[in-house]
This record gives C-alpha cells, sequence and structure tokens, in this order.
C-alpha cells in the first residue's frame, strides 16, 4: 500500500509540473500514466491500428468533429464522429505486451465495450492475397504472455461472436470479399532460425512471363535425366516469382520467394 500510494503522490507531482507541457489540466487527474484522456473523451468502441500514424490517418480520412485525447509517447488516440456514431480510433504499439498495457486500460478506466483491432500481416493460405481482408475468429501465439493469469492450459483467444459475425455480415452487405479464419500472433520479428544458409548464387536464369495458374517445376539430372525433385506451384497475377535449387543431388529441395522476401516451399 506504501508503493502504491507513494507511486500516486509522484504522478500527481509529475503530472502538475509537466500540465503545460503535455495539455493535461482540464480539471481531473489522468487515470493512468499512458493516456491523458478524462472520463468520457473516449467512445464506446475503439479501432486500435498498431501505428500511431495509421490512428492519425484513419481519423483525417474517416470521422468528423475529431479531438485527440492522447499523445503520451506518440501513442496517438483521437474521438470523432463516423455516419452519427461516435468512435474513437487509437495506436496499440508492437506486440501483445504493449496491446495488454492500452486494452487493459481502455476496459478497466475508460468503460470501452469493443475494440476492434486492425492492422496488416502475412498469409500460408493460396485463398488470401494481398490487400484481402480477413477476419480473425481465433488466435494462436508462441509468446508466454497469457501465463501470468494461470489457466490451466495453453489460451488461445476468439473473438467476441456478436462484433465478429457483425463484420462478415457487413462485408457480405457491401461485397467485400473476407475470410474467417485463425490467426497467429508473436512477439518475435527476428528470430535465429534462418530459412537456409550460405545460399551459393549460380547459375540464374532470366525471368520470363508466365500466364497465372498452376505449373509443375521439375528438377532433373544431368547424367540420368531423371526428375530428381517435382513440385506444384500456384503463380497468381500481378507477381514476380523466384525459384531456388539448393542443395547438391541427390539431395535438392526448392524454395519459391514471392516479391524477394517472403518465401514458401512448395507442396
Amino acid at each position: 500500500m506504501r508503493a502504491v500510494c507513494l507511486l500516486q503522490s509522484a504522478l500527481e507531482g509529475f503530472s502538475d509540473r509537466m500540465q503545460p507541457l503535455f495539455g493535461y489540466g482540464r480539471g481531473d487527474v489522468m487515470p493512468t500514466p499512458h493516456n491523458t484522456a478524462n472520463t468520457g473523451d473516449i467512445a464506446k468502441t475503439v479501432i486500435m491500428p498498431g501505428d500511431p500514424l495509421r490512428a492519425k490517418y484513419i481519423a483525417d480520412t474517416y470521422l468528423d468533429n475529431v479531438v485527440r485525447f492522447n499523445n503520451v509517447r506518440n501513442i496517438y488516440g483521437y474521438t470523432g464522429v463516423y455516419r452519427d456514431v461516435d468512435i474513437s480510433v487509437m495506436a496499440s504499439g508492437m506486440g501483445m505486451p504493449s496491446m495488454g498495457i492500452y486494452s487493459y486500460e481502455l476496459f478497466k478506466y475508460y468503460d470501452v465495450d469493443n475494440i476492434i483491432r486492425i492492422g496488416s500481416a502475412g498469409s500460408i493460405s493460396d485463398k488470401v492475397d494481398l490487400r484481402d481482408i480477413v477476419l480473425a475468429i481465433g488466435t494462436s501465439t508462441d509468446s508466454n504472455y497469457a501465463k501470468q493469469y494461470n489457466l490451466p492450459g495453453t489460451y488461445a483467444p476468439v473473438a467476441d461472436f456478436g462484433l465478429l459475425n457483425c463484420a462478415y455480415e457487413q462485408s457480405k452487405l457491401y461485397g467485400i470479399a473476407a475470410e474467417v479464419g485463425n490467426v497467429v500472433s508473436t512477439d518475435v520479428f527476428y528470430n535465429d532460425k534462418p530459412v537456409v544458409d550460405d545460399i551459393d548464387y549460380r547459375d540464374q536464369t532470366l525471368y520470363e512471363y508466365l500466364d497465372p495458374g498452376q505449373y509443375t517445376v521439375s528438377v532433373r539430372g544431368n547424367l540420368t535425366g531423371n526428375d530428381i525433385v517435382t513440385s506444384n506451384i500456384q503463380f497468381k497475377p500481378d507477381r514476380i516469382y523466384s525459384i531456388y535449387i539448393i542443395g547438391n543431388p541427390p539431395n535438392i529441395e526448392l524454395l519459391q520467394s514471392v516479391d524477394g522476401n517472403t518465401y514458401a516451399c512448395p507442396q
């Protein structure tokens, strides 16, 4: 209890001294160290991208009568009106720990009912293409963030069905193709597992135009003329594909890259 009281006193003293700089001073003490909003400043529904500038773009582009309620650590938060409905948009930062801080505070201190996390992701599904919409019904993770709650097992959060179903029905109403499925989240962006070690680039061929479709790619031995490895690869329109032949016979693998950055092992 003493630590809490000391922390509260220190924060109150800090906020009093810093009011002119941070724009506090509307009469109330801010509920958290991360958010300058007062009670009532934030709408019941909050859209949360990770990027603060994306939050600003959404507010500037889609909301009317916009008021910024937060800029602590440049985590921008705005409230405005969209089609006669009060909506807030606020950045969450990167990763689950950051999202956990802001979402917890929104629910606990600001009486928020709905948080809609939006953003971009990669895909391992052939059904999903660039700029497609994915509605996440559940998420798996390699993070131990939920371990703090001492749950009996590995917890995989799922979306509120009412909110998810509403988003899906609205997408159909407006003719927007949306895939519903599971996603995976991680707190690691760069790991220590390289896709391939020490690739020696030799015998490159020129790029050729191919019509979109399903292709069979085979690697044949120079001496035998027999296929060493064969894979089926789906080529989509408006993409640049590179196919790498890796290894020494008879241990040959095919590795397919999309746009030089994303790798997928052909099936």
